[in-house]
């Protein structure tokens, strides 16, 4: 919420898709850079890098948003932080695959403080595709956490196991809300609180707003020291069986208590928002608990004092909606959807809605479970693109179109600018036209219909799931809102940004 990232520090543009520590490469922005810097890109396309990219540093905002063509995909190493304050990632995709013949993972904000992931995808990872574990003061948000591979060699156990698992969590405090994390053996969260200096179970989390699709023979566990666990949404699969949604584990007799408040968590066709979230007294409960929340005691004596609470611990900071209105909005708006979503997250969103997978691990037959990137046919193509030099002809990271707004107060023009790419948005010449797939930004709600309001140098028609946006002869950024109603009756704005200046055909 109070992540800096690279505010006032200098702009560092990424214009090689090679892996190495020369200037121009993403490597050298991360990690051989120094000072508060933002990280822009004038290539897009496919990264294959041949180690881990850790950041340790301060002060930092990485744009996806900003590359060209299809924007970026990382293969072959994880991405992440380690030990690092004051950094945003934004509209990256990390997808390791099995090029580095290493037991990886995708991303994580390990040790990391006032740190914001917000709409990246990962997936394809032989660890968790995500972890957290000792961070403190960070948010993971609409981001999609996607096939993290099951049966696929992991080096740290025998033959055959089982480990598509999506992420380990911690934060003190960590806010965790209207992500997707979609075919996954386990691990969909592992609550990771850790403990405090003395020993004691620490961990304060938020986690709220989430949809968890076809989940395999765990879902969400762990522990942590005090648990907000609101209106998620879980969405059994072709790989699902189990009927609860967090299993709270009391495996280690420490100092200190493991407490949750568990409330409007819904299970389509088991248990919904409005039904009893957790059992009466000491909370417990078994594997067959048709239930959102229920704990898990291994060990003697059990603990004696209360586990589950109606009220939460501490304030979210975070819009909530009934988990069956997050649903439909964390499908038409999590993972990295800027500058396009690809073909592997609209894939994963449709057989969210559907119920649906369509590859199978080749290794463990679980249907959604892959077992390697080749049983959902591999990487798709992402061409190589790269920004023309008329895009940015001063060199300030900032399109020479740009009106030069924050898009509010405390915030620089580059954040403006960073933060129109980052939403939905179009570009168009002055007097021409550009159409707008409205249906595209409401993909989870069903059959909606749609209205326009607020253009100002423009004016919008709608037709059916289309818009269509005729501009006036002044150059300069438009917005216009678009009001979501389905047949439920479900409702959301969004809002669309346009920017109009001469030669945006091209």
């Amino acid at each position: 919420r109070y992540a800096r990232g690279g505010r006032g520090g200098k702009v560092i543009k990424v214009t090689s898709l090679e892996d190495t520590a020369d200037e121009g490469t993403l490597r050298y922005a991360l990690t051989v850079a120094k000072g508060p810097r933002i990280i822009v890109f004038d290539v897009g396309g496919v990264i294959t890098t041949t180690a881990r990219i850790s950041v340790n540093d301060q002060y930092i905002t990485l744009a996806g948003q900003t590359a060209p063509g299809k924007g970026i995909v990382i293969q072959g190493n994880p991405l992440g932080l380690t030990g690092a304050s004051d950094v945003i990632f934004r509209h990256v995709r990390v997808r390791p695959g099995k090029v580095s013949g290493q037991t990886i993972d995708g991303m994580g904000m390990q040790g990391s403080n006032h740190c914001i992931f917000d709409r990246c995808s990962m997936g394809w990872t032989i660890d968790e595709a995500f972890s957290s574990r000792s961070a403190w003061n960070i948010t993971f948000q609409r981001n999609m956490i996607s096939e993290p591979l099951n049966v696929a060699g992991h080096k740290n156990y025998p033959a055959g196991t089982a480990h598509g698992y999506s992420a380990t969590i911690g934060g003190d405090v960590g806010s965790f809300h209207h992500n997707l994390l979609a075919h996954a053996e386990g691990r969909s969260w592992s609550l990771g609180g850790g403990v405090d200096d003395s020993g004691a179970f620490a961990g304060q989390l938020d986690i709220r707003n989430n949809v968890v699709y076809n989940f395999g023979n765990r879902v969400t566990d762990g522990g942590a020291k005090k648990v907000n666990f609101v209106g998620n949404y879980y969405k059994q699969g072709p790989a699902s069986t189990l009927t609860y949604g967090l299993r709270a584990t009391y495996e280690d007799n420490m100092p200190g208590m493991q407490q949750y408040h568990c409330a409007g968590n819904s299970m389509p066709g088991v248990f919904d928002q409005d039904s009893v979230q957790y059992p009466a007294g000491d909370g417990t409960a078994t594997k067959s608990a048709k239930i959102a929340c229920w704990a898990d005691v291994s060990f003697d004596p059990a603990p004696t004092y209360q586990k589950f609470f109606p009220e939460p611990f501490f304030e979210p900071h975070v819009e909530t909606q009934p988990s069956t209105e997050a649903y439909k909005r964390v499908l038409s708006d999590a993972g990295a959807s800027q500058p396009v979503r690809d073909a592997h997250d609209a894939r994963i969103v449709n057989e969210t809605l559907t119920g649906t997978a369509a590859f199978v691990g080749s290794v463990s037959g679980s249907k959604g479970l892959i077992d390697d990137p080749k049983d959902a046919g591999g990487l798709e193509d992402f061409p190589a693109a790269k920004r023309g030099a008329a895009w940015d002809a001063d060199g300030d990271g900032i399109a020479d179109w740009w009106d030069g707004s924050t898009g509010g107060e405390g915030y620089t023009p580059i954040e403006g600018y960073l933060n129109f790419l980052a939403d939905p948005h179009a570009f168009v010449s002055p007097s021409g036209s550009v159409e707008v797939d409205l249906a595209a930004l409401a993909l989870g709600f069903k059959e909606p219909s749609f209205t326009v309001t607020g253009a100002e140098k423009g004016e919008v028609t709608v037709s059916g799931g289309r818009a269509t946006y005729a501009a006036g002869a002044e150059a300069g950024i438009d917005y216009f809102d678009i009001g979501v109603e389905d047949s439920e009756g479900s409702t959301w704005t969004r809002r669309f940004g346009v920017a109009i200046f001469e030669g945006a055909e091209d």
